[in-house]
Parts: C-alpha cells; sequence; structure tokens
C-alpha cells in the first residue's frame, strides 16, 4: 500500500480521536476521509474501504 506508515499513523490519529470525550468530528472526518482515499487506491483493500465507509457511515461521516 503507498504510504504504508502514514496511512498507519493516521489510523492511530482517528482512534485516538473516537477515544475522546468529545471527538472533534470535523478532524474526524478530515482523517478517516484520508484513510479512505489511501486505501481505495489499492484495488486488493476494496472490502476494506467499504468497511471503512461503513463505519464511517455509522458516526454520520460521508466518504466518497
Amino acid at each position: 500500500m503507498p504510504q504504508r506508515a502514514e496511512v498507519v499513523e493516521l489510523i492511530d490519529e482517528a482512534r485516538s480521536e473516537v477515544r475522546r470525550e468529545q471527538p472533534n468530528r470535523l478532524r474526524l472526518g478530515s482523517v478517516l476521509s484520508g484513510i479512505g482515499t489511501a486505501v481505495q487506491t489499492v484495488a486488493a483493500t476494496e472490502a476494506a474501504y467499504h468497511a471503512l465507509k461503513a463505519a464511517a457511515a455509522m458516526a454520520g461521516i460521508a466518504l466518497p
């Protein structure tokens, strides 16, 4: 996956934000969108992207 270390860093950031008492939805949406874009670029990870998209939707965040 392109920029694997950077994507892992974004995932860690999203986890940290979600665990906050009052997560910043704008920050979370931006991070999840970045993760989604990175994952979407790799055809073999299509299922992972759809799982991420569904999780984001549950948080009220629409991904491309």
